[in-house]
């Protein structure tokens, strides 16, 4: 589950959450929104992440969460683990 909450007094866009390579085994769930989308000062939102490996064994994939505030965009690497079975 992924959770953000806008603590800046000014509005922060969600501007791009994707994998960093393509992943068939990977999921954005229940909650997730339509990009790009404004989070207003002291909102929040939630969605869920599903990484499900359709291998046997541990696997390890890298979200990228993009933000924007005030013209300047952020990347942030989210790491995910699954275990295939």
């Amino acid at each position: 589950m992924v959770t953000l909450r806008n603590e800046c007094t000014d509005i922060v866009q969600v501007t791009a959450a994707r994998l960093r390579r393509a992943e068939p085994a990977f999921a954005i769930g229940a909650g997730a929104p339509t990009l790009p989308h404004d989070l207003a000062p002291s909102e929040s939102l939630a969605w869920s992440l599903e990484l499900a490996p359709l291998t046997a064994g541990d696997a390890e994939e890298i979200f990228l969460l993009e933000l924007t505030h005030l013209e300047l965009s952020v990347r942030y690497p989210i790491t995910l683990y699954g275990d295939g079975r």
